[in-house]
């Protein structure tokens, strides 16, 4: 086999790689940052399936004492990493877009070190002597660290200059003007907490935050500005965010987006009911967003994904449920919560004596729907309660 040095892989990735956003010979309805939006729930919706059977203990919050063996136990690694990195590279794109649409050179890495940050790199563009760096013939875009300081550098200084004064600054002002929600101190901290992630994990990668930290980053910190953002981006891109709402009509990311509290709270033993139903809540969501990712809009229009000649994957999943009758721990088949399809099996098994509560017998149930792979399991509490299920999938407790 021959050997390769860089040199020959960088030509390998000029002949053969695929662009993937809008360019002259292809064309997209959606940036292709949003992929990574999508990405980026995908893997944060994951993160509940994976701790199903121990949902209730993680949902009780940190005032129990020292928790680090539970907090390990309890960590969903892959789909943390993935989502983190997710979220981050979205908002890199994303905000990389803005300034580039006020002038490329704002995304561009400068050949010659700039001693004064943004005030000199803006001093350059404007008189022309902005050179960038040119490495193996492609020119080279700041990180992300750098875009953020960028863009908030010359948002502060447009707000000293009355418009009309300069392009790029007038530029940045109408970007605030239109985006407010990016016109916000903690808005610039959430994407250097990102980024900051982003780098660790990368280059280091020998820590993450624990699920309760996660949980407390995404849905009070990194969601509020994913929802300003889609509420003035969306309305222009149709039905490419079918991924949060599912087909019975529940929106995923507002109701997240709703569940209010501070990460000292899951420290506080006073609060314990309230973080219970706060995280409760947002794991209710999450899986109802993960196996929404399932229903994209050929199963919602009833052809099979990647199957070119299955025309009925609705159907299959309703005759799949009534195939587990002959299952020893089958119960009965209902609604399913996400998609409404009657595909929703409810499987029970009885436990003689409740090591918990001896001497009185445990019923364990589960749910799985067979169209869209919705799943739960009875510790996480019936999302009938929650009104997220037009009535009750578990067996109505007696004790």
């Amino acid at each position: 086999m021959a050997i390769m040095n860089f040199d020959d892989f960088i030509r390998l990735s000029e002949q053969y790689d695929v662009r993937i956003d809008t360019h002259d010979n292809f064309s997209r309805n959606v940036p292709a940052y949003y992929d990574s939006l999508r990405h980026a729930f995908i893997h944060y919706f994951s993160t509940f399936i994976t701790q199903n059977s121990s949902y209730n203990f993680y949902a009780e919050g940190l005032s129990r004492g020292n928790l680090e063996i539970f907090s390990r136990q309890i960590l969903d690694e892959s789909n943390t990493v993935l989502a983190l990195v997710n979220f981050q590279r979205f908002f890199e794109l994303y905000l990389k877009d803005k300034l580039a649409s006020i002038d490329e050179k704002l995304i561009l890495s400068s050949r010659s070190r700039l001693n004064n940050g943004t005030s000199e790199l803006f001093q350059k563009i404007k008189d022309g002597s902005f050179v960038p760096k040119i490495i193996h013939g492609r020119v080279i875009t700041v990180a992300f660290r750098e875009a953020i300081n960028r863009f908030y550098d010359l948002a502060d200084m447009s707000k000293q200059v009355h418009p009309g004064h300069d392009a790029i600054l007038d530029g940045i002002a109408d970007v605030l003007q239109k985006h407010p929600f990016l016109d916000s101190a903690e808005v610039k901290a959430v994407f250097q907490y990102l980024n900051w992630n982003r780098d660790r994990i990368l280059h280091n990668g020998n820590r993450l935050p624990s699920m309760w930290l996660l949980d407390f980053s995404i849905t009070q910190k990194v969601l509020p500005i994913v929802s300003d953002l889609l509420g003035i981006e969306q309305p222009k891109m149709g039905v490419d965010f079918y991924y949060l709402k599912t087909s019975k009509g529940i929106d995923i990311l507002q109701g997240m987006s709703r569940i209010k509290f501070e990460f000292d709270d899951l420290l506080d033993p006073d609060k314990v009911e309230e973080v219970y139903g706060a995280l409760m809540v947002i794991g209710h969501f999450k899986e109802l967003g993960r196996a929404n990712m399932n229903m994209n809009l050929y199963v919602r229009d009833n052809m099979a994904t990647y199957e070119y000649n299955y025309k009925d994957p609705i159907g299959r999943g309703r005759r799949f449920a009534e195939a587990e009758k002959d299952y020893k721990d089958f119960d009965t088949i209902l609604d399913c919560p996400c998609c409404g399809n009657h595909s929703l099996v409810r499987y029970a098994i009885t436990i003689p004596d409740d090591f918990m509560n001896p001497g009185h017998p445990l019923l364990i149930e589960w749910v799985k729907c067979y169209t869209c792979d919705y799943h739960l399991r009875v510790n996480a509490h019936d999302p009938y309660w929650l009104k997220l299920s037009a009535s009750p999938i578990f067996t109505e407790r007696k004790d």
